[in-house]
């Protein structure tokens, strides 16, 4: 069945029920005082429990609770919970809980089709609304008006999606990352995969970059490092070998709203907010491909920055962490000067091995392999994930700071592998970025043009570096 697109006066037409709007003021307000919480909390379980609250007072026991997609800021409350777990180092809960958040949706979605069956043929439109939730689980509601205000519209679901997220769950990821010393300088690490999302935090400002001139559209990630500022590859915004114009680019920031949202006709929908862009500065030493063929020189070079029409509202953005090297010795590692800040890596992005890109995956705790022109890890990105924001899973800056950008994938991995979802290791693969130091000097310039700040958001655990203790 193809996506049926609703106009925005019939979406309207489903928030038309004052009882589910209500009935999210109360859990609104306890999703903001879980927040609240995680300030210099030692654990998020206390925060866990409030939004388990706010989740009480979402029961699917009337036909708002559908008409009113209820169970979106449902979803929304049990991901923040999924978040504050992965703030916390627990990788393994965290991934389980944002599973167990999208079966969730696709529960609803299923209890739930005889009512937007009905809904449906009251708006007289065609097909089936049954779509909306189930969209939510596994595409994007991403449409936009002529000003780039975020508006929603409706996207049928395919089974590839209920596929995906059953194969994802069913995976073997490795459990909890383990660091196990094993004498001198040796590390065994291993990397915990989940689907993401983020709503509060630096990470809640990854992004969805896709670039077309309406005849066809591809797709990478980017993330705010700035006031109005995005980074992500060179390769992005290259169209066999020609730089695209910054009209042909728009950046998408997904979210599962929970209210009434000023860039939305509608309460309830996953809507995603879209800026385009204004400029393009792209790493003067980056050649670009005209077969998409890259170097390893190229993928340590491979960056652009994108100055933005806008700042996204609401958004928070990383930091990007200065005077890197990437050592193997005396200890793997992210070295700033002769200090170790972080032996684990994490990478994010709209990796296409998952619905198409159309989650964000978040591969968590990828160990180093070697470092050169371009940073060597070991993690599962696809196609997609381009354009990745790299982050330190331990250390002083873990989450919070960008150490560089995800460039390329192994050329061994084929999208046969990555479709059947045998084994874990049809997924694994080694993938190359380019470090900070490539692109920091201009980062700091548009930095200082653009008038831009930083205030870290302060949540978390601070989780110890294996190669510090080692040393100890």
């Amino acid at each position: 069945m193809k996506p049926i697109f609703a106009p925005l006066s019939l979406l309207a037409a489903l928030a038309g029920c004052a009882t589910g709007v209500d009935r999210l003021t109360p859990a609104n307000q306890i999703d903001s005082a879980a927040q609240l919480e995680l300030e210099g909390a030692a654990s998020p379980d206390p925060a866990i429990a409030t939004w388990e609250r706010a989740i009480g007072t979402l029961q699917p026991d009337s036909e708002d609770y559908f008409g009113d997609q209820l169970y979106i800021a449902r979803a929304r409350y049990a991901t923040n919970e999924a978040l504050a777990e992965l703030l916390w180092d627990r990788p393994a809960e965290a991934r389980q809980r944002y599973i167990d958040a999208l079966a969730k949706l696709q529960a609803d979605v299923t209890q739930h089709e005889a009512q937007a069956q009905a809904v449906n043929d009251r708006i007289q439109t065609v097909g089936a609304v049954a779509s909306i939730a189930s969209a939510v689980a596994g595409g994007i509601f991403a449409g936009q008006a002529d000003t780039g205000a975020a508006s929603a519209q409706v996207l049928d679901v395919s089974k590839h999606l209920s596929d995906s997220i059953a194969s994802l769950a069913s995976l073997d990821w490795g459990g909890v990352e383990d660091i196990h010393q094993q004498g001198l300088g040796a590390l065994e690490v291993d990397f915990v995969r989940m689907p993401f999302f983020a709503h509060f935090h630096e990470l809640a400002s990854i992004g969805r970059l896709t670039a077309g001139d309406g005849q066809s559209v591809s797709s990478c990630t980017a993330s705010l490092v700035g006031e109005r500022l995005a980074l992500t590859n060179a390769h992005c915004v290259h169209d066999h070998g020609r730089l695209r114009s910054p009209s042909e680019l728009r950046l998408n920031f997904d979210k599962l709203v929970s209210q009434r949202h000023a860039d939305s006709a509608v309460a309830g929908f996953w809507v995603s907010q879209s800026v385009g862009v204004a400029r393009i500065e792209v790493s003067p030493s980056y050649h670009p491909s005209l077969d998409g063929r890259q170097s390893e020189v190229d993928c340590g070079r491979d960056w652009a920055i994108l100055e933005l029409d806008r700042q996204p509202a609401g958004f928070d953005h990383f930091e990007v962490l200065d005077g890197l090297t990437f050592r193997s010795t005396p200890v793997p590692g992210v070295y700033r000067g002769d200090e170790l800040v972080g032996d684990r890596l994490v990478v994010a992005g709209y990796s296409g091995d998952l619905n198409q890109g159309r989650l964000i995956t978040m591969d968590y705790g990828c160990p180093i392999l070697r470092e050169g022109s371009s940073i060597e890890y070991q993690c599962a990105t696809f196609h997609g994930a381009s354009g990745s924001p790299i982050l330190l899973a331990n250390g002083p800056y873990r989450l919070t700071h960008v150490v560089g950008v995800n460039a390329c994938g192994s050329a061994d991995r084929t999208e046969q592998s990555w479709r059947n979802y045998r084994t874990r290791n049809d997924l694994i693969g080694n993938a190359s970025g380019t470090p900070s130091e490539s692109f920091i000097a201009p980062l700091l310039r548009l930095r200082a043009a653009t008038g831009t700040s930083y205030a870290p958001s302060s949540l978390g655990l601070g989780v110890p570096i294996a190669g510090k203790r080692l040393s100890s």
